[in-house]
């Protein structure tokens, strides 16, 4: 995987979203217990996902995503993330809820 164009993607969601990002330090330290998938259409990264895990489940970490992605994309790639990690033996998935648009 490259991991600056997976970076960049991370990175430049969080910014859309006036959210802060993770460094590359910190998502390299996830590495040894966490699954990393990249979304693609014809070569253009759609969205990426970083999924820490243990046997009872794996839980979606960080996300992000161009600004518009190809539909059905990013469905695809959860889908395939639960099913990669349902050969490891994880037997749980979590979307980790929802964040409130709450206006001040």
């Amino acid at each position: 995987m490259d991991w600056q164009i997976f970076f960049k993607n991370l990175k430049d969601t969080m910014l859309r979203q006036n959210r802060s990002y993770p460094s590359k330090d910190e998502l390299s330290r996830l590495k040894s217990f966490s699954k990393f998938f990249i979304a693609q259409k014809d070569d253009t990264v759609q969205g990426c996902a970083v999924l820490p895990f243990n046997k009872n489940g794996a839980y979606y970490l960080y996300g992000g995503s161009i600004v518009r992605p190809y539909a059905g994309s990013l469905n695809y790639m959860h889908y395939y993330a639960m099913l990669e990690l349902k050969k490891l033996g994880v037997k749980r998935y979590d979307f980790m809820g929802a964040r409130p648009n709450v206006e001040k």
